[in-house]
């Protein structure tokens, strides 16, 4: 883990800081390790003993004078692994990047480390990035495909090969929707904030519905929701998926289906289906997880990815056949 780099100015602080007769050396020390808001850690060079550390140190990696005197900074990690010829520690299952520098202090060698705690991949960005690559690499080979249909549908086919025709377009379709809506994940979200009436923002939702469909959904609103500050076409867009969600999910022979503006600054949208299995909840926002069949998994990951730009939690409030399956937008 030895890095043999010197700082000059960390050393001349030490140096000036240490000609100080009325300043003990480990008093210096602990003046030198505390500036750094990074745990910072200073070791014998001799045998690799700890001999000081500083309060970040002792807070975010958990030393303690009493515990880890004895100890070299290698004994408190589990290993590491080599990132880009760097080495990465691990220490409680999180990973650190050790930087370190030889200093001498009145004839003394340490060695002065610096333990930066590295911050786990961001899976918003990790997921936007995978949405990316799938729209690329799947966009080309199907307008070929696409294309390669159409021209067969000029030839003169009999039923069977025109029924394989049928069968192939209704694929496409399927695959469409699924590029369509891993796109819509692919593109950074544009935030453009308004006032909001929340009746006129109930008529546009459900106008987007048949006939048939609005009749499974009644809408509430609070007397004290006069208006809502929020981007409507992101909130518009984060509705209806909760909707279609419960369109999809709730009780085929009597389906009820509640939209309802609260006080509260949330907006919950409940149905009244089938219980969504304990081991299936925690899966529920992610991309691509679906329980039914031909299900894209889609829907709530996308409405996630629309709350998160807006700084709004989409959480499962309620899950039970009593008082249904509620999902909560909780804005700002």
């Amino acid at each position: 883990m030895r890095a043999n780099t010197t700082s000059d100015s960390v050393l001349r602080l030490v140096k000036s800081q240490s000609t100080n007769s009325d300043t003990p050396i480990n008093e210096t020390v602990q003046i030198l390790l505390n500036g750094y808001e990074q745990p910072a850690v200073l070791s014998d060079a001799r045998d690799g003993h700890i001999v000081f550390f500083n309060d970040a140190a002792r807070q975010k990696i958990g030393l303690s004078y009493s515990r880890h005197g004895d100890k070299t900074l290698e004994d408190l990690f589990n290993g590491h692994s080599m990132v880009d010829e760097n080495p990465i520690w691990e220490r409680r299952k999180n990973k650190y990047e050790v930087r370190e520098e030889e200093l001498e202090i009145e004839g003394q060698k340490y060695i002065h480390s610096v333990i930066k705690p590295l911050a786990e991949p961001d899976l918003a960005d990790l997921q936007q990035e995978m949405a990316k690559l799938l729209v690329h690499r799947f966009h080309s080979p199907l307008n070929g495909v696409t294309g390669f249909t159409e021209l067969l549908k000029d030839l003169s086919l009999t039923d069977k090969q025109e029924r394989y025709i049928n069968s192939i377009e209704s694929g496409l379709d399927d695959f469409k929707e699924v590029l369509a809506n891993i796109s819509d994940l692919a593109h950074d979200v544009d935030v453009c904030l308004n006032t909001i009436d929340p009746h006129e923002l109930k008529s546009k939702v459900l106008a987007l519905y048949s006939s048939a469909e609005r009749q499974k959904i009644d809408v509430a609103i609070d007397p004290e929701v006069t208006s809502l500050y929020s981007d409507p076409i992101l909130l518009k867009a984060m509705i209806k998926e909760l909707l279609d969600n419960a369109l999809k999910f709730g009780d085929n022979e009597h389906p009820r289906i509640t939209l309802h503006f609260r006080q509260d600054h949330t907006i919950r949208v409940t149905n009244n289906g089938n219980p969504i299995p304990e081991a299936q909840t925690q899966k529920i926002f992610y991309p691509f997880f679906s329980s039914k069949a031909r299900g894209i998994g889609l829907g709530l990951a996308k409405c996630d990815y629309y709350g998160q730009a807006l700084g709004y939690t989409l959480s499962l409030t309620s899950n039970s056949r009593q008082k249904g399956i509620s999902f909560d937008i909780q804005m700002r």
